[in-house]
Order: structure tokens, then sequence, then C-alpha cells
């Protein structure tokens, strides 16, 4: 079984830090990588020479246009191989303006109402397409509605209420 990492709207980020880069130069061909094979618009893309890093590889940072397309591309690149290295891809949200954190919090926002109203728009049209075909359906439907509601069991509020009345009527 494979082993499932949760991340929250607070995780992703449009930064990334790109780790295990091998030391050969190639800040050009890293960036190639990403802006070339359909991952986005990339930003800035510079090395972090402050990182810790494993011998003969770099560290490097990139700064996405867009938040979905660094999602894109870590999901695609991520453990893959970059001229010989395993590349390891992490979300960089302390890199993130005040700014920036508003806007993903805002964006993610639309996207869940977005989603949630569609899905409540398909339901709805699913419901009325089948009604406003079998329109005798949905007469049926609401004669059954009547029926049980006039035929539920008394429940013991109905049963209180009525026994109140009745005492009520007779002593008032």
């Amino acid at each position: 079984m494979g082993v499932v990492r949760v991340y929250t709207v607070c995780d992703d980020s449009r930064y990334m830090v790109v780790r295990n880069v091998p030391a050969l130069g190639c800040s050009y061909d890293l960036m190639s990588l990403f802006t070339t094979y359909g991952y986005g618009e990339v930003e800035e893309c510079k090395p972090l020479d402050a990182e810790d890093c494993e011998e003969f590889t770099d560290v490097f940072w990139l700064k996405f246009r867009l938040i979905s397309n660094a999602r894109f591309a870590k999901r695609k690149l991520d453990e893959s191989v970059f001229l010989g290295n395993r590349l390891q891809i992490s979300y960089a949200p302390e890199f993130e303006s005040h700014s920036d954190t508003k806007d993903k919090l805002e964006t993610r926002r639309k996207d869940v109402l977005s989603r949630t109203n569609s899905q409540k728009a398909k339901n709805a049209s699913q419901v009325t397409k089948s009604d406003s075909f079998f329109p005798q359906r949905s007469l049926e439907r609401e004669k059954e509605y009547q029926f049980h509601r006039r035929n539920a069991p008394i429940t013991q509020f109905h049963l209180t209420r009525s026994i109140l009345r009745h005492f009520n009527e007779s002593n008032g």
C-alpha cells in the first residue's frame, strides 16, 4: 500500500524548491524543463546557495506565474530523473508575501464555490430533466408524499399536543 500525503491550501504555493539538481551549471536546462513541456510560465529561477545540499548538486528556487501551473509541475516532475539525478521538488510557501497568500486563499475559495455550484446545478438539472420528460412521475411523487404525510404514525409530540388541546377544551 502506498503512502498518502495530505496537503492543505496553505501547503502548496507558486514558489518551489528543486533539490538534487546536478551541479553542472544547468540552470538554463532546468528552466527549459519547466517551461517547454507545458508546465506553465516560470517568472524566476535562481540558485539557493544558502541551502544545504548533497555534494555535486544544487538547489534552485522557482516562482511560477500561476499556482495551478506549480501544482501541475510538481505532480509531473517530482521524483523524475533530470540529467541523471532524481529531482526532489517541494512547495515553498515561506517565500510568499501577504498578498500572495491572500490571492491563493481567494482563488481556492472561488474554485470550491465553483465546484459546489456546478454540482448543485448538475443535480438540479437531472431532477428537472426526469420530471419534465415524465410529468406524470412528478404528480405521482406528490400524491405519494401526501399519502404518507396523512398516514404517518402519530408521534409523541402530536399525541401530547392533541391531549393538551382536548384537556383545554373540556376545562375551558
